[in-house]
């Protein structure tokens, strides 16, 4: 992709990113040494169906970072992402979206890519709480980071994975699906409302849970 993280960097910035189902992305380290940082950006749609790894050494080394942000960002159900490490401290995969909705599927299909350019068009940002829950399972901490509004639609089990889930949220978070972090240390960050910025619903309750 073009960008660096954040889409920061002197590299210009893709308008639209497309990762297919088909694709894999190493950015691992083997004996010693850490896991390394991919981005998967864009300053309008991203659409990540792939695989990517950035893993720490197996000797020494921490987990890498992978981060897939736009301003709308879906995540196929295909897609995985490990940024274990098993002699350091672990990685992370950010998901940094405007607005982003937890889902029990993926409305949208998992592309892949025999030539050409791979269309991609979608107004809403999703990513499936199985596909979290697997990324937590493979030794990844994992951020949902929105702009705006949070919204966990189906339920996440981190359960015995020892992993950190953070849901940082600019305005708002609505629970409407359980959160399971129990057991192996395993910790739940919520974070809303950043200065300056107007909760979705005047009065109500930042963090909203049924």
């Amino acid at each position: 992709t073009r960008g660096g993280r954040h889409g920061t960097g002197p590299q210009p910035a893709a308008q639209t990113t497309a990762v297919a189902a088909n694709a894999i992305i190493h950015a691992d380290a083997h004996l010693s040494g850490n896991g390394g940082t991919v981005s998967i950006w864009s300053s309008g749609n991203t659409l990540f169906a792939g695989t990517v790894t950035a893993t720490g050494g197996s000797q020494s080394g921490s987990g890498g970072m992978v981060e897939t942000s736009g301003h709308v960002l879906n995540v196929a159900d295909s897609a995985m992402v490990n940024a274990s490490a098993t002699s350091g401290a672990r990685g992370q995969w950010l998901l940094d979206p405007l607005n982003l909705t937890v889902v029990a599927s993926s409305p949208i299909p998992d592309p892949t890519l025999t030539g050409g350019t791979l269309p991609y068009s979608d107004p809403s940002s999703t990513i499936k709480a199985s596909t979290i829950s697997n990324a937590l399972m493979a030794g990844s901490d994992v951020t949902l980071q929105a702009v705006d509004d949070i919204t966990v639609n189906s339920a996440i089990n981190g359960s015995n994975t020892g992993r950190t889930l953070t849901l940082d949220a600019g305005r708002s978070i609505f629970i409407n699906g359980s959160i399971n972090m129990n057991g192996d240390v395993g910790t739940l960050v919520l974070s809303t409302s950043h200065p300056g910025e107007t909760r979705t619903h005047p009065g109500a309750a930042v963090i909203n849970s049924s």
